[in-house]
């Protein structure tokens, strides 16, 4: 009787830590760290630890037409920043830590 006891604790107590080690391992449901090829998973530069290089921040801004890169700095955030050129306009652009790219006109300013 004592035997089935310590068998029924220690299977109870097996589950309890399965399901919590299971649910750490789980991603955020948000913002998951994968390219798709559906084009940008966010609608804004999403903050995060970014292990592009320079390099490659730059490769992706020219995959997606932009020429004459300059300025190409990572902030804070992981939020590679610059300016670009696309279709003669001077635009400043964004690479954020998934491989999105953003764009808007040098200098614009956003009102809230």
């Amino acid at each position: 009787m004592r035997m089935l006891s310590v068998m029924a604790i220690a299977t109870a107590a097996s589950l309890a830590v399965g399901g919590t080690i299971s649910q750490a391992q789980q991603p955020p449901a948000s913002y998951p760290a994968i390219k798709t090829t559906r084009g940008n998973n966010a609608n804004a530069p999403v903050p995060g630890a970014n292990s592009f290089t320079m390099a490659q921040a730059k490769s992706l801004l020219q995959s997606k037409g932009f020429s004459n890169i300059s300025a190409l700095k990572k902030g804070k955030s992981g939020i590679w920043r610059g300016t670009a050129e696309k279709v003669g306009q001077l635009m400043d652009a964004n690479v954020d830590f998934q491989g999105n790219v953003f764009a808007r006109p040098y200098g614009y300013v956003v009102v809230r």
